[in-house]
């Protein structure tokens, strides 16, 4: 499949809303305690609500020079997207990066990654992961994340825990 990576714009909030909802679905779902479950899906099921408040967060991020946002760009369509927020120079936040669960697997997650590990030149870049998505800590873990402990907050009752990158 054939497909570029850019920056986020305005025109883009609806479609990367719409693969927020199905990601967390296809890929978190199965890590959030049956407590927190309703909770969960109450936030992470498409709907007007739900799509006016994602969009009116996301756009004051796109506004803002701290936040960094790709999109993956095939077929005419957004397929994935990630986020993250610049510290300082030396210091970056991954935020998530989610990808349609149809275009997983075909390299989508994988430029997204590496576009946004481009944030900074040198320094740390720090991500949170929920403690027991072991298949998302091995990605990480490949590109030289170290586990540094647990997060002070749980993601809907999963731990998570804190991963680092240091550029030289």
């Amino acid at each position: 499949m054939q497909f570029t990576v850019r920056g986020a714009r305005s025109e883009d909030l609806s479609e990367m809303y719409a693969i927020s909802v199905a990601a967390h679905q296809a890929g978190y779902g199965s890590f959030i305690p049956l407590e927190e479950k309703e909770r969960f899906n109450q936030r992470y099921t498409l709907s007007e609500e739900g799509e006016l408040r994602y969009v009116s967060s996301m756009q004051a991020k796109l506004n803002d020079p701290e936040w960094l946002f790709w999109v993956a760009e095939g077929e005419g369509k957004v397929l994935g997207y990630t986020l993250a927020q610049r510290e300082s120079d030396t210091v970056l936040h991954k935020k998530g990066m989610f990808v349609h669960p149809k275009y997983q697997g075909e390299g989508v997650g994988s430029a997204l990654f590496k576009a946004s590990l481009g944030g900074i030149d040198h320094g740390e870049i720090d991500l949170v992961v929920i403690a027991s998505n072991q298949r998302a800590k091995h990605i990480y873990q490949k590109s030289g994340f170290e586990i540094r402990g647990l997060a002070q907050k749980s993601f809907y009752g999963a731990p998570q825990e804190v991963m680092a990158l240091i550029k030289h």
